[in-house]
């Protein structure tokens, strides 16, 4: 192999280790950098659905405080007027209960129904709530004036938001005459609700998927295009109810991936024009020269012809 071939294939056996160095360090690098943004992003996501789901609490409760401190609602537990069941009670189809109850002092149930919304007509109280109601006194007894209860109610296998709140006076004064609670059904229609307020594919799932593990939040990788962050979410007790499941589409991991495939190519490039720079420099400075040292080495050994023709025919003495 001449001295040319030798110091291409060394320089390419460099280039090549150096390349799959800087490949193996670039992907470890960009792996995590990138990692840790997905997390966070999946985390982000995952705090938003939350968020969607309080302010769905939060309006729930609102709207039960607007109907529990009031007088209509303080008599009415005393005197079971008629006409408030037919005009002071809210419109169920539009502000989205499925089951009201105004609740006594002593946790006996005044009054309650629910809502068939495919239907639009009131049916009875559905018998987890009503089971939840008289089991939970938590639900509904409140001892200050400001006291209340919202949050998921996970009962027989349904799942509610629930709000309660104590009956007083429209001045928020007492004594409390009971608890006025109105609950809505968190099924497929209000989950889907919630996929459009926050523009997440999101779905519910049972609690115990998360409940035996230490994070709220974690992110299980489906594949190379899409990951899973599921959140868990407590009940009123502050105990895992269901978990939060959204899938999303893995847009920083697709980033990275373009990323490095640039920055290899580039890297690639870059070390193809050094070597091509290098061999032309070797070949100019050294290996010419070189290969002139060495056809002058050649020329002046003892067995070059020259030499020896001129040795042959060398000048006689006189």
């Amino acid at each position: 192999m001449t001295l040319r071939l030798r110091i291409t294939a060394i320089f390419a056996l460099a280039v090549v280790a150096l390349v799959a160095g800087l490949s193996f360090t670039v992907d470890r690098v960009l792996t995590d950098g990138f990692g840790n943004l997905e997390r966070q992003e999946a985390a982000h996501r995952a705090r938003q659905v939350r968020r969607a789901l309080a302010q769905e609490i939060d309006s729930l409760d609102s709207m039960t405080s607007d109907y529990a401190s009031w007088d209509d609602t303080y008599d009415f537990v005393v005197t079971r007027a008629p006409e408030f069941l037919k005009a002071g009670l809210p419109d169920d189809e539009r502000l989205r209960v499925d089951a009201l109850a105004i609740v006594g002092a002593a946790g006996q149930i005044v009054f309650a129904y629910g809502y068939d919304r495919d239907r639009h007509q009131r049916t009875p109280l559905p018998a987890s709530l009503t089971t939840a109601l008289n089991t939970r006194p938590s639900l509904v007894h409140h001892g200050q004036t400001d006291a209340h209860r919202a949050g998921v109610l996970v009962a027989d296998g349904e799942t509610w938001l629930l709000a309660s709140r104590p009956i007083t006076t429209s001045q928020a004064t007492g004594p409390i005459r009971g608890a006025f609670i109105m609950v809505r059904r968190l099924d497929g229609d209000e989950i889907a609700r919630l996929s459009r307020t926050t523009a997440l594919d999101l779905r519910l799932e049972a609690g115990d998927s998360l409940s035996s593990r230490s994070a709220d939040v974690e992110v299980d990788i489906e594949s190379s295009e899409r990951l899973i962050v599921r959140s868990v979410v407590k009940d009123v007790d502050g105990l895992p109810a269901v978990t939060l499941a959204v899938t999303l589409e893995r847009e920083i991991e697709a980033q990275r991936r373009r990323a490095h495939v640039a920055l290899i190519g580039a890297l690639i490039v870059a070390a193809v024009v050094f070597v091509a720079v290098m061999l032309a420099t070797m070949e100019r400075y050294i290996l010419r020269r070189t290969a002139t040292i060495a056809r002058f080495v050649r020329c002046a050994s003892p067995e070059a012809p020259l030499y020896r023709s001129r040795s042959a025919g060398g000048t006689q003495p006189a």
